[in-house]
């Protein structure tokens, strides 16, 4: 076998880890921590508590309880080189009151150069993960509920690792636009690994709360988040509507911001999101968003969605 990480390969998984927990680590399946949305990601994540529909099902399953369309999404991250990252999901209503989603994920590393324990080289190899996902939510009163059972699944070169894990989440209207949520993902069980030793889990709890102003067309998100082995983070973010279709949305991810890679430290930019998105045809939607991590670069997010009866 060859030696699994490359220095390519390291940078991209903890730019992705990173980008979504605010943690350098790349330790316990990161890629489970990607969030595969753009309107999420230009907030910071920090919108637990609030998001709606199929692009938000792997920060709160509860995000599509309630829908009245049918909608389907497909998500295109640029990354470094020839490393790409692909998410496609979708949620029906025809079961309703029940809303039942599925989705896949792919992240590959593209051709990577093995080498021995003394350096030599030994040829190319490939390197991916992939995640699917089925899902279930429905609104109980004002709370809204929902549950994912994911499978993933990773190769490097001959070697495998596989997982099955669940996600839980809920969300409740309390007041007038005044919204709490919380959501535990990533808890389940390593079925293979690449090692002899089990690799844990990123087991996660996020609570948030979301507030949209009375006189501003504003709604401000606040979230806290507990991943198992690591510290807490805090995220916050923003959405501003610039026009009848379109929004503008901010985000700042505290853990990033702390000077936690001695690499990069003094980067003003480093934890910081940005994006924007909004209706481009009748039943078509379209969102961008930047995350920003210093020197280390910077990712870009593209996502396409649709509802349809």
């Amino acid at each position: 076998m060859h030696l699994p990480i490359s220095c390519r390969t390291a940078t991209a998984l903890l730019l992705l880890s990173m980008a979504d927990c605010g943690q350098a680590s790349l330790a316990g399946f990161p890629y489970l921590q990607i969030q595969p949305d753009a309107r999420v990601a230009s907030t910071a994540a920090s919108t637990v508590a609030g998001v709606s529909g199929v692009g938000g099902l792997q920060l709160n399953p509860a995000s599509v309880a309630g829908l009245d369309d049918n909608q389907a999404q497909f998500l295109w991250l640029d990354h470094l080189q020839d490393i790409n990252y692909f998410n496609t999901s979708i949620s029906l209503k025809r079961y309703a009151p029940w809303i039942l989603s599925a989705g896949f994920s792919h992240l590959g590393y593209g051709s990577l150069d093995g080498r021995d324990e003394f350096g030599v080289s030994t040829g190319s190899f490939e390197s991916q993960d992939n995640l699917v996902f089925v899902g279930a939510a429905r609104e109980l009163g004002a709370v809204r509920a929902g549950a994912n059972l994911k499978l993933g699944w990773s190769t490097i070169d001959d070697a495998r690792a596989s997982l099955l894990a669940m996600d839980l989440g809920l969300q409740s209207r309390v007041g007038k636009d005044f919204l709490l949520g919380a959501a535990l993902r990533n808890a389940g069980k390593v079925l293979s690994d690449f090692g002899s030793s089990e690799t844990p889990l990123p087991v996660t709890l996020q609570l948030g709360v979301q507030k949209s102003l009375e006189h501003l067309p504003f709604t401000w998100s606040l979230a806290w988040e507990q991943v198992k082995g690591q510290d807490s983070n805090m995220t916050v973010g923003g959405e501003f509507l610039v026009a009848r279709r379109w929004h503008l949305g901010l985000g700042y991810n505290f853990g990033l911001g702390e000077d936690r890679l001695s690499a990069v430290s003094g980067e003003s930019t480093r934890g910081l999101s940005a994006g924007l998105g909004g209706r481009i045809m009748e039943d078509y939607h379209f969102h961008w968003a930047w995350n920003s991590f210093g020197e280390l670069g910077a990712l870009n997010r593209f996502t396409i969605s649709r509802t349809f009866p």
